[in-house]
């Protein structure tokens, strides 16, 4: 007989539509007992144990979950099953042989409608343990499915005076008062969860159907949110974080990355993910904004803390890097990423480089152990074609201490005009996957020429394009190449204007910071007087001595110093600092 495989090349697109429903038939096939597969806890066909399986065909799709013995739990559907239980050694493999399976008993059986359809019933007990409701959901196939509501007098709850709505799972809300009560759209999502250990809600009649009495459950508990991915999905988590507000003490909605539209928590755990990367995902999940803004109150007595730099040359937060052509901004970024990666993780999207020339630029590095990665040409999807959910992705995993991007004309959203909105979208949308995840960048731009109408002490201005792009990041930086030294301009919300020097030394740089050095190849004379200075006050008479010059001379360069705030004319001559640091 002709075999499906041979039919059409398998696909999970193709062989999951007509395995789903027939997983209790299909995995006997292949050495898995009929007798863990009544959706109660039996040992794991798999790693053994004892009662730490449960076969609970969600949807028909064969879900299962595992505890693995305490080594963290394991859930995914017939496919994972198979490999789980050692029967298939990849995804690949795992489809063929259902492949095969399914075409060895002929076409006619590929029907996807179900049978007999598959109703599961879902309990709700009231605060005294007794039943309340029970929900029962009928799965027809083809996707469809029905609810049905019936009361623990057997009538509709619109029809029972006596009734009063309950969360689902109230018992282990109730006893589990310090838990974290994870809400859900629906009892399948729920069971999953709470199978995996965790406390898990939801309320009856899905999106749109949260009651007022649901809330009197939820004084003082710490709540996350994780809604499905559509707009129902959105707007029923708004109502229920709307409820609890003032009553919860805290909300927070966990949006699970990578999660497909329509999809639900089951999904995501279909996708391969297990229970360390939920958990990983809500801890970082977000406090609800209730868009009603801060009172005065509440924001003169929050606390917060003012983040430490990145770097002692970089500030923290999103850091906008410019300028000019071979000005050294890579190299200067390189130099950074390197003393960064020897204390945390470091991720460099080396944009402009195939990898041989990343290699290459980067082989200095080599001997001390750095947690850098690295990325290099067309190995980083542009945002606007999935970098959004790759850098998200990236970030979750590898949790960067810096991110450095190199350069910002490579990885931004490319808009089908260029204007100020279109250009700030880009680095907003940049900016809010780092703050999601509170990690600092780096992001490298050029300037723009300059011209007649720039303020010549003004570098920032200079940044290419609107001054959009200088309107999102917490800080802008340009450097500039002089004299054969490196000047950096600094300028933030949170951070002190400033201007450092560096001499590049072997792909290291290193600060001047002699008083001199801001004025180093443009008045070197007057660079040795604030050099003379820094070692105590002096006399003109001194100056001249110990600089070979004309008295009549330093008058004048100490006239032009005091002008510009460098130095106080005594007698004696004395240095001028601002803050530790010379302007």
């Amino acid at each position: 007989m002709t075999s499906l495989a041979q039919l059409e090349t398998p696909t999970f697109d193709t062989v999951r539509p007509k395995a789903n429903g027939r997983w209790r038939e299909l995995l006997p096939r292949f050495g898995i007992p009929s007798t863990v597969l009544d959706g109660k806890h039996h040992p794991c066909p798999g790693c053994g144990g004892k009662d730490r399986f449960r076969f609970d065909d969600l949807e028909g799709t064969g879900t299962f979950i595992c505890s693995q013995g305490g080594k963290g739990d394991h859930a995914g559907d017939g496919f994972g099953l198979l490999i789980h239980a050692g029967k298939a050694t990849s995804p690949a493999e795992a489809l063929h042989m259902v492949a095969e399976s399914l075409g060895a008993d002929g076409p006619e059986t590929r029907s996807v409608t179900l049978k007999t359809p598959h109703e599961t019933r879902h309990e709700y007990t009231g605060p005294d343990g007794q039943l309340s409701l029970i929900v029962t959901r009928t799965d027809l196939g083809d996707g469809k499915k029905k609810f049905s509501q019936k009361t623990a007098r057997g009538l509709s709850p619109s029809k029972d005076d006596q009734f009063e709505y309950v969360p689902y799972n109230l018992d282990e809300i109730l006893n589990s008062s310090d838990a974290i009560i994870h809400i859900v759209e629906g009892e399948k999502c729920a069971d999953m969860l709470t199978a995996l250990g965790l406390v898990a809600t939801c309320n009856a009649g899905g999106a749109g159907n949260w009651q007022v009495s649901l809330n009197q459950y939820f004084e003082g508990r710490d709540v996350v949110i994780l809604p499905d991915n559509d707009e129902a999905g959105e707007a029923h988590f708004l109502d229920v974080a709307d409820q609890l507000e003032d009553i919860a003490k805290t909300v927070k909605v966990c949006r699970l990355s990578d999660l497909p539209p329509k999809g639900d928590v089951v999904d995501w755990f279909k996708q391969g993910n297990v229970l360390s990367e939920l958990v990983n995902e809500v801890s970082c999940a977000e406090s609800v904004d209730n868009g009603l803004g801060i009172t005065l109150a509440e924001l003169l007595a929050a606390e917060y803390v003012v983040p430490e730099p990145v770097h002692k040359h970089i500030p923290a937060g999103i850091t906008l890097f410019g300028g000019a052509a071979k000005a050294g901004k890579s190299t200067f970024c390189e130099w950074i990423a390197y003393e960064v990666a020897q204390e945390a993780p470091v991720i460099y999207l080396a944009l402009e480089y195939a990898p041989p020339m990343a290699q290459d630029r980067f082989r200095w590095m080599a001997g001390p152990q750095l947690n850098m990665r690295l990325f290099t040409q067309d190995q980083a999807p542009r945002m606007g074609d999935g970098g959004e959910a790759w850098l998200d992705r990236i970030l979750r995993k590898i949790k960067p201490r810096l991110v450095v991007i190199d350069t910002l004309a490579r990885f931004k959203r490319q808009a089908d005009h260029q204007s100020y909105e279109a250009e700030t979208e880009a680095m907003a949308e940049l900016s809010a996957l780092f703050n999601k995840h509170a990690v600092s960048a780096v992001i490298i731009h050029h300037t723009r020429k300059g011209n007649q109408h720039d303020d010549p002490e003004n570098r920032f201005e200079r940044m290419l394009g609107s001054t959009a792009l200088a309107a999102v990041p917490d800080s802008l930086i340009v450097l500039e190449a002089n004299d054969g030294k490196s000047v950096l301009h600094t300028r933030g919300r949170m951070t002190p204007q400033s201007k450092k020097i560096f001499i590049l030394n072997d792909n290291r740089f290193e600060l001047d910071d002699s008083p001199g050095a801001i004025l180093g190849g443009k008045a070197d004379v007057q660079a040795s007087i604030l050099n003379l200075l820094k070692d105590g006050p002096a006399t003109q008479k001194v100056i001249a001595e110990k600089l070979d010059l004309q008295t009549s001379h330093v008058s004048n360069y100490i006239k032009k110093l005091s002008n510009a705030g460098l130095v106080k004319k005594g007698p004696p001559v004395e240095l001028i600092t601002k803050g530790g640091n010379l302007f």
